[in-house]
């Protein structure tokens, strides 16, 4: 089932993104806090896109653009 796919994407990349933000005991600093935002919002929104359109049919552009983020992001 897609809908518990993307449930437990959503999760998994949000645990990611809390487990990101502590490197060697330390806060991350905030360009690194961004890196993480764009690179966490690629992955949900890859995993929303798969589950819509499948994976064969989702091009990179698909997914930058639902994210709203530069080709060269990617």
């Amino acid at each position: 089932n897609f809908g518990h796919f993307v449930d437990f994407s959503s999760k998994l990349v949000h645990n990611i993104q809390k487990m990101n933000n502590f490197v060697g005991g330390t806060v991350m600093g905030k360009v690194d806090d961004n890196k993480l935002s764009k690179r966490n919002a690629l992955l949900k929104t890859a995993f929303d896109l798969f589950a819509e359109k499948g994976f064969a049919k989702t091009t990179i552009s698909d997914i930058v653009e639902k994210a709203g983020l530069a080709k060269g992001t990617f």
